[in-house]
Protein backbone atom coordinates (compact mmCIF):
# COMPACT_ATOMS: atom_id res chain seq x y z
CA UNK A 1 0.00 0.00 0.00
CA UNK A 2 1.45 3.39 -0.97
CA UNK A 3 2.47 5.71 1.89
CA UNK A 4 -0.25 8.30 1.15
CA UNK A 5 -2.97 5.65 1.10
CA UNK A 6 -1.65 4.09 4.29
CA UNK A 7 -1.79 7.49 6.02
CA UNK A 8 -5.35 8.04 4.83
CA UNK A 9 -6.42 4.60 6.11
CA UNK A 10 -4.79 5.26 9.48
CA UNK A 11 -6.39 8.69 9.86
CA UNK A 12 -9.81 8.23 8.22
CA UNK A 13 -10.29 4.44 7.84
CA UNK A 14 -10.87 4.82 4.09
CA UNK A 15 -8.67 3.26 1.40
CA UNK A 16 -8.35 4.59 -2.13
CA UNK A 17 -9.89 1.47 -3.69
CA UNK A 18 -13.12 2.30 -1.83
CA UNK A 19 -12.69 5.98 -2.79
CA UNK A 20 -12.69 5.10 -6.49
CA UNK A 21 -16.19 3.62 -6.17
CA UNK A 22 -17.65 7.00 -5.10
CA UNK A 23 -17.24 8.24 -8.67
CA UNK A 24 -19.67 5.52 -9.82
CA UNK A 25 -22.45 6.81 -7.54
CA UNK A 26 -25.19 8.22 -9.84
CA UNK A 27 -26.04 10.84 -7.20
CA UNK A 28 -22.43 11.85 -6.48
CA UNK A 29 -22.10 15.63 -6.04
CA UNK A 30 -19.02 17.67 -6.90
CA UNK A 31 -18.09 21.24 -6.06
CA UNK A 32 -14.99 23.43 -5.72
CA UNK A 33 -12.84 23.17 -2.61
CA UNK A 34 -12.15 26.80 -1.62
CA UNK A 35 -9.58 25.87 1.03
CA UNK A 36 -6.61 25.63 -1.35
CA UNK A 37 -5.01 27.77 -4.04
CA UNK A 38 -4.60 24.69 -6.26
CA UNK A 39 -7.76 23.76 -8.17
CA UNK A 40 -9.34 21.03 -6.04
CA UNK A 41 -12.75 19.47 -5.98
CA UNK A 42 -14.85 18.02 -3.17
CA UNK A 43 -17.00 15.02 -3.99
CA UNK A 44 -19.77 13.61 -1.83
CA UNK A 45 -21.03 10.12 -2.68
CA UNK A 46 -21.80 6.62 -1.49
CA UNK A 47 -19.01 4.04 -1.77
CA UNK A 48 -19.25 0.34 -2.58
CA UNK A 49 -19.26 -0.27 1.19
CA UNK A 50 -22.42 1.86 1.43
CA UNK A 51 -20.63 4.63 3.33
CA UNK A 52 -21.05 8.33 2.54
CA UNK A 53 -17.58 9.73 1.78
CA UNK A 54 -16.14 13.17 1.12
CA UNK A 55 -13.28 12.96 -1.37
CA UNK A 56 -10.86 15.79 -2.13
CA UNK A 57 -9.20 15.47 -5.51
CA UNK A 58 -7.67 17.35 -8.40
CA UNK A 59 -7.78 16.69 -12.11
CA UNK A 60 -4.53 15.89 -13.89
CA UNK A 61 -3.58 15.68 -17.55
CA UNK A 62 -5.18 13.02 -19.74
CA UNK A 63 -8.46 13.05 -17.77
CA UNK A 64 -6.87 11.46 -14.70
CA UNK A 65 -8.06 12.16 -11.18
CA UNK A 66 -5.62 12.37 -8.26
CA UNK A 67 -7.32 11.66 -4.93
CA UNK A 68 -5.81 13.79 -2.21
CA UNK A 69 -7.84 12.78 0.81
CA UNK A 70 -11.02 10.92 1.69
CA UNK A 71 -13.03 10.64 4.87
CA UNK A 72 -16.43 9.64 6.14
CA UNK A 73 -18.98 12.42 5.75
CA UNK A 74 -19.95 14.21 8.94
CA UNK A 75 -23.50 14.12 10.28
CA UNK A 76 -23.98 17.70 9.03
CA UNK A 77 -23.39 16.67 5.42
CA UNK A 78 -26.51 15.59 3.49
CA UNK A 79 -27.52 11.99 2.91
CA UNK A 80 -29.59 10.28 0.22
CA UNK A 81 -31.32 12.44 -2.34
CA UNK A 82 -30.53 15.57 -0.27
CA UNK A 83 -26.98 15.28 -1.68
CA UNK A 84 -28.31 16.77 -4.90
CA UNK A 85 -28.61 20.13 -3.13
CA UNK A 86 -25.21 19.96 -1.43
CA UNK A 87 -23.12 23.11 -1.60
CA UNK A 88 -19.56 22.42 -0.36
CA UNK A 89 -18.89 26.13 0.24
Amino acid sequence: MPIKEHANVEKHRVDFLEVSTVFGDPFECTGPDPSFEEHRLLNLGISSRNRVLVVSDTERLENRIRSISARLASRRQPRGENRLQWDPL
